[in-house]
């Protein structure tokens, strides 16, 4: 599995939240939840795709809902749908997904997730993190690292996807960022995923970089070609 960044646009995946059951205190350094909020339950983010190696641009729309199960686990949910437009050459391409995540003091992690493709529901399926993913954890600030390991399960009518999968992340500090929705003071986080797919010798490598905002959250992202980038947000 090539790209890890929590929704699927293709082996893609996005995270974004917490929720108002889980606000931290924190004595020192910045809070997760400043910039990892999943409250209130409604709270939507919409952000601009952009897929460089087909040269075309699409939206995202991600949701927070709130308490959630998986595999009799309780755990946060956000919600994310993307769209992708089609052209003379390709068609367009609509997914829904449902991120699963897990919260302790000290770190989010990521327990699964599941999507269905909006247009045909029976290409759904769902992938699996044993153990769960550290999307983020204290201190949260600048020179900050740490590294996470886990096995990939992705159960499919044609044969189930299965790989290792190793994580190193870093704090960079701060940077300013311009987007759709305006002008932010972000802090930069840089993510290295090796992974090795079972049944082949040579891993992939990716780097993804996130650009997040205290109180916001997510405002930017890259990975290659593709691009996330802020266009508006509101409470509801």
């Amino acid at each position: 599995m090539k790209r890890l960044w929590l929704i699927p646009f293709g082996g893609l995946v996005i995270v974004l939240a917490l929720s108002a059951a889980v606000w931290l205190a924190v004595p020192r350094g910045e809070a997760l939840v400043a910039y990892y909020p999943f409250e209130p339950v409604g709270r939507t983010w919409e952000y601009v795709v952009t897929d460089g190696a087909i040269g075309r641009k699409g939206s995202a729309v991600f949701v927070a809902r709130g308490a959630g199960t998986f595999a009799d686990k309780p755990t946060l949910v956000i919600a994310v749908e993307r769209e992708m437009p089609g052209d003379a050459d390709a068609g367009g391409s609509k997914v829904g997904v449902l991120n699963h995540f897990t919260v302790t003091d000290a770190a989010v992690h990521q327990l699964a997730l599941e999507w269905a493709n909006v247009r045909d529901p029976r290409q759904g399926g769902k992938v699996i993190y044993n153990p769960p993913v550290a999307i983020a954890k204290l201190p949260l600030r600048a020179g900050a690292t740490w590294e996470t390991s886990t096995q990939i399960h992705s159960p499919r009518d044609d044969g189930d996807f299965r790989a290792s999968s190793k994580r190193y992340v870093h704090v960079m500090g701060r940077e300013a960022v311009e987007v759709p929705a305006g002008r932010f003071d972000t802090l930069r986080v840089e993510i290295r995923t090796i992974s090795l797919r079972e049944g082949r010798t040579e891993p992939t490598e990716s780097v993804r970089t996130e650009w997040r905002v205290r109180g916001i959250g997510l405002v930017k992202l890259t990975e290659g070609p593709f691009e996330l980038a802020l266009k508006s947000h509101a409470e509801k």
